[in-house]
């Protein structure tokens, strides 16, 4: 059973509302509301769209003047824009455009590679982006709801460069950080997004946008420890609370 199905059992009962499980528990309702995954009624579907489009987020997030790591959309093999790519800047992350968890994302640096990578992505029927590879020895974590931070983490690397918890990344509860606090909120208003993680590279450019999550995943942060679950729960019931 995922952590989050335990906690929203408890706040369901706590709160008097009922609680159904489909699809081995990957459909949720609580009240007269679906949970999907990791995703709340609270948010509107195109909100919640535009967040998990990787490409589709920074064309926004840049649009609005906010700082991001850039994603570079393809549908289809295109060499000659990648070698393009590639000759600006380097070495370059590839990755599912809708992918979350750091899973299949890759590093590649040869124009060989580059495209052997793009192809493996690209043959799953996975529209695939392309990011220039940028070194960060800190990545923040901005759980939002509402325009109020509710919860604010760092990210340390066990081993590897991915910072994802599922891949052996632990996280660090923080005081309030002014910075960024103010960048998480200026991404979640400009992607229309009420519930969400926001996640923050602390580059040699300063604090950039990663990417924004509209999923609110709390797994491996609850299972660290019974205070962290508590947080985990209190966030979910304020978001359980408002789409009711």
């Amino acid at each position: 059973m995922r952590q989050i199905e335990k906690i929203l059992q408890e706040i369901s009962e706590e709160e008097h509302l009922t609680y159904q499980s489909f699809a081995d528990g990957w459909i949720l309702r609580v009240g007269d509301k679906f949970i999907s995954g990791y995703h709340f009624a609270v948010n509107d579907a195109a909100a919640s769209q535009l967040c998990d489009d990787k490409s589709a987020s920074y064309e926004c997030l840049k649009a609005a003047g906010i700082p991001a790591i850039a994603h570079y959309f393809f549908l289809e093999m295109d060499k000659a824009r990648l070698a393009q790519i590639r000759s600006a800047h380097g070495e370059l992350v590839l990755k599912p455009n809708n992918s979350s968890g750091g899973e299949n994302v890759v590093r590649a640096s040869s124009i060989t590679d580059i495209f052997d990578k793009a192809e493996e992505i690209l043959s799953k029927s996975t529209p695939l982006a392309v990011s220039p590879f940028t070194p960060f020895s800190n990545e923040y974590r901005v759980i939002m709801l509402d325009g109020k931070v509710q919860l604010m983490y760092k990210k340390h690397i066990q081993s590897g460069w991915k910072h994802n918890l599922g891949l052996g990344a632990l996280p660090e509860r923080m005081e309030q950080n002014q910075q960024l606090a103010f960048l998480a909120m200026q991404a979640a208003s400009a992607l229309d997004i009420h519930f969400a993680s926001v996640d923050i590279a602390e580059t040699e450019n300063g604090l950039e946008i990663l990417e924004v999550n509209s999923g609110v995943m709390m797994e491996y942060f609850s299972a660290q420890s019974d205070e962290n679950y508590q947080i985990a729960k209190e966030i979910y019931r304020k978001a359980i609370l408002q789409q009711i």
